[in-house]
């Protein structure tokens, strides 16, 4: 089994832990997390999502992000946007909105 997390229903109550792949393959709902990352000059970093990305491979994206693992005792599931930033990026740029 892969990762796992946990699958939510409509009020974002947990309903089942569940591994991330079948969850994408099913559709079912499960928590994410994303930042966008901006510079000192207001500029939205985009970056290309990965040829093997399950959703809009190869397209332009200026949120980073993925699947939140099942939460621990103590943990905190806001930090999982900032480790998944380094895997996901893959060529990226800062755009202003009037470059976009």
């Amino acid at each position: 089994m892969g990762e796992l997390v946990e699958r939510v229903d409509e009020q974002d109550r947990v309903v089942a832990v569940v591994d991330r792949a079948e969850a994408i393959r099913r559709g079912w709902p499960h928590r994410v997390a994303t930042i966008v990352d901006r510079d000192g000059d207001v500029r939205i970093l985009v970056h290309r999502r990965p040829e093997h990305a399950s959703r809009f491979p190869g397209q332009l994206n200026w949120m980073l992000g993925g699947a939140v693992g099942v939460r621990r005792p103590g943990g905190f599931s806001g930090q999982a946007p900032a480790g998944e930033s380094e895997s996901v990026v893959t060529r990226d740029f800062f755009v202003t909105a009037s470059e976009a």
